[in-house]
């Protein structure tokens, strides 16, 4: 029969890019450089910003200069403070 959560569980497992949110990690300065953005609990504006950019990982987005992260789509000067202040 149907059971909902298989369905969910299914699901769940056929998106392995984006982490549970629960398991997410809260934005630190004290987080590793390889960590990978998709595991950090970021604004979801910021996230897509960054991925669409082509950055995987904390430390791409520390070695970012302002100007550079103020060049991608939709990541203004608000975002990139906003980065800088938890990473």
């Amino acid at each position: 029969g149907f059971c909902l959560n298989d369905r969910l569980g299914k699901l769940q497992r056929s998106r392995p890019n984006r982490q549970e949110p629960n398991s997410m990690l809260d934005p630190s300065a004290d987080l590793p450089d390889e960590t990978p953005i998709t595991a950090v609990r970021l604004p979801t504006r910021i996230s897509n910003a960054l991925s669409n950019a082509g950055l995987r990982t904390l430390g791409e987005v520390r070695n970012s200069s302002d100007a550079t992260l103020l060049s991608f789509q939709d990541l203004g000067g608000g975002s990139v403070r906003w980065l800088r202040e938890r990473l």
